[in-house]
């Protein structure tokens, strides 16, 4: 699990605790006159803890925001293509493999997923269904197509990992494969 995923998690399991305790607390209030009494008292008097919570919580809020600007960026891999430096989004790139799966291998149902960290890219390709090819044959043809994909289409050059899975199939012993440029 990345992260950002974790981290987004555990905001929201603090955030459904919170409204979970605000609610109870709500419906017991009517019915524990001393501390509806001493919260009302302390809200009209200004006193500091009611000023600090209200502080704590402003603060909580920017920090969580900020963190969220950092973390939900668009995963983009930077390439060079002619003169200029271009930031290539995973989605385009799951594109230009969407229609390659299309084209080439009509006949079965592919799903792909790209994954952009700072090692580079990693391709995952789920067959559906168990291919009828050969499958060292079947993995050349796929890694050659994805290589010259990225190299033509995004000037990427560099070695990419490329993971074939099928479904409902045991483990295939071609799962990962790094790909490198011919």
């Amino acid at each position: 699990m990345r992260a950002s995923k974790l981290f987004f998690s555990a905001i929201m399991i603090l955030f459904a605790t919170v409204l979970l305790a605000a609610g109870v607390a709500t419906i017991m209030l009517p019915s524990i006159t001393p501390l509806r009494d001493a919260i009302i008292t302390a809200i009209e008097q200004g006193s500091p803890p009611v000023y600090y919570t209200g502080l704590s919580l402003i603060a909580l809020a920017i920090t969580i925001f900020v963190i969220m600007l950092f973390t939900e960026r668009k995963l983009t891999i930077r390439t060079v293509m002619g003169d200029d430096t271009v930031a290539v989004e995973n989605s385009v790139i799951s594109g230009y493999i969407e229609d390659y799966w299309n084209n080439t291998f009509p006949e079965y149902s592919i799903t792909t997923e790209v994954i952009i960290n700072r090692k580079g890219i990693e391709i995952i390709a789920t067959f559906k269904t168990q291919p009828t090819e050969d499958e060292e044959e079947l993995l050349a043809t796929i890694e050659q197509g994805l290589t010259k994909i990225l190299g033509d289409n995004f000037g990427y050059t560099k070695p990419f990992i490329f993971t074939i899975r099928f479904l409902g199939e045991g483990p295939c012993p071609l799962q990962t494969s790094p790909a490198r440029r011919p």
